[in-house]
Parts: structure tokens; sequence; C-alpha cells
């Protein structure tokens, strides 16, 4: 089961590799991209990526569910004007 695992992680890390060199040269190509454009796009994917794992890590810890509804709705609804 572990030797599958490790095939796996391998078969991914390959896969973003040959997907962010794909992106890359076709961000190369574009004459009219500048870096702090890009830098926004990449921050951005961050984000969402940022989003995604702490909503799952959310929705599986009954402790991190409560902190969230016990503290940060309250938090926000307080910094709401």
């Amino acid at each position: 089961m572990m030797r599958r695992e490790k095939a796996s992680l391998t078969l991914f890390i390959a896969v973003l590799f040959c997907v962010g060199w794909s992106i890359g040269r076709a961000l190369a190509n574009h004459p009219d991209l500048e870096t702090f454009k890009l830098m926004n796009i990449i921050g951005l994917i961050y984000d969402l990526l940022g989003l995604i794992v702490l909503s799952e890590m959310v929705a599986t810890s009954v402790r991190w569910k409560s902190f969230i509804i016990d503290w940060g709705a309250v938090v926000f609804l307080w910094g709401k004007p």
C-alpha cells in the first residue's frame, strides 16, 4: 500500500511539473505580461489553495469548527460596521 502511495505522489509531482512548465512556456511567449500581474495571479491561486485547505481542516475537526463558530464569527460580526 505504501508503494502505491509513493508512486501516486511521484506521478502527482511529475504532472504538476509538466503543467507548470507548459504554463510557463505559454506565459513566456506573451509579450504584454508584466511581472506584477503574474505575481497577482500566483497570489490568487495560493489564496484559493489556502482556502480549500483551511475549509477542509475546519470541516473535519470538531475543535476548529467550534473555535470558528464561537470566536471567529463573533470577531467578524464585531468588525462589521
